[in-house]
């Protein structure tokens, strides 16, 4: 079996396959539709999910929960939210999408903050976010104090004269958790 776990094209398409199986799915199998006709706040029973696992897992697809984690690149989401997302009930966030608002966050919680910092704050979103494109999950490097003296963020400014020690190591302990 070949983990659709690739990159670009190829897992685009097949998670197309996958949300078009789903859809169809819900349709004909009942414990499915009840899932979707239930609010996203009801948990259905073991049982209801076992029938759903069941189901999905066709040997064509091989659709589970892990390979819709890596598929979708979301470790933290188990098989009754990507069902969620999948049948539009609620959509997940893209990667992307969670790294800049968390980035947004941050930096609106430090208001004290100069236009320079700000933009120091978004090179390094920037540079996480390519990280996030270029290195799979086993790969993922942690930022070092090192980092923020090289490339992109030397052209900003020296990050010692920009912040202070402790808003250092406060921004790498963010960055690093919006690596993965």
């Amino acid at each position: 079996m070949v983990l659709p776990g690739g990159e670009g094209a190829f897992v685009d398409t097949y998670r197309a396959q996958v949300e078009v199986h789903v859809k169809e799915l819900a349709d004909q199998v009942p414990t499915l539709y009840k899932i979707k006709q239930l609010p996203t706040e009801a948990e259905p029973s073991a049982t209801d999910m076992q029938i759903v696992t069941d189901a999905l897992n066709r040997p064509d697809l091989f659709i589970t929960e892990e390979v819709l984690r890596r598929v979708y690149e979301r470790s933290d989401v188990g098989l009754l939210e990507f069902l969620h997302h999948i049948l539009g009930l609620h959509p997940l966030l893209t990667r992307e999408e969670r790294i800049s608002g968390a980035f947004d966050t941050f930096i609106a919680q430090h208001p004290h903050f100069s236009v320079t910092q700000i933009d120091f704050l978004r090179a390094i979103r920037a540079v996480t976010l390519q990280k996030a494109r270029l290195e799979s999950s086993d790969q993922k490097r942690r930022w070092h104090p090192s980092d923020l003296e090289q490339g992109p963020f030397r052209r900003i400014g020296a990050v010692q004269r920009l912040f202070s020690p402790q808003e250092i190591m406060a921004i790498l302990e963010f960055a690093n958790q919006h690596v993965a």
